[in-house]
């Protein structure tokens, strides 16, 4: 019993954490052109042009690509905290989905699996 509480409790804050993180990596939908975007001032608006600009890119294992990202920095021309706090999301993204909690949907947007999908991938790792 003890076991499963362990489980359970460590389960809760595994899924708490990813959909705090889901939400937080490029979980708000902006509609801007990347023309009507100079000088973006959030992430939103950094990944918003980035995806406008096609500078966003998949990898094989379905993950953000950063290294285009990174040679294409200059051209986003974001402030470097902003730019630096955006590609600290894409990495954060990038571990939930290489450990199979959430996929990048054509849309460039985090998704998280099923919750019954994310018990059973922790429960496999047990």
């Amino acid at each position: 019993m003890k076991i499963k509480l362990n489980t359970q409790f460590n389960l809760n804050k595994i899924l708490i954490t990813m959909i705090i993180t889901g939400g937080i990596l490029l979980g708000t939908t902006v509609n801007i052109s990347a023309s009507e975007v100079s000088d973006p001032t959030s992430i939103e608006e950094l990944h918003s042009k980035a995806v406008e600009m096609n500078i966003i890119k998949i990898t094989e294992n379905g993950q953000f690509d950063l290294s285009t990202l990174e040679a294409n920095k200059a051209e986003l021309n974001a402030i470097d905290e902003v730019y630096h706090h955006y590609v600290k999301s894409l990495e954060s993204a990038n571990k939930v989905v290489s450990e199979g909690y959430a996929h990048i949907d054509k849309n460039y947007k985090v998704q998280m699996e099923s919750g019954e999908t994310i018990k059973e991938i922790w429960l496999l790792a047990i």
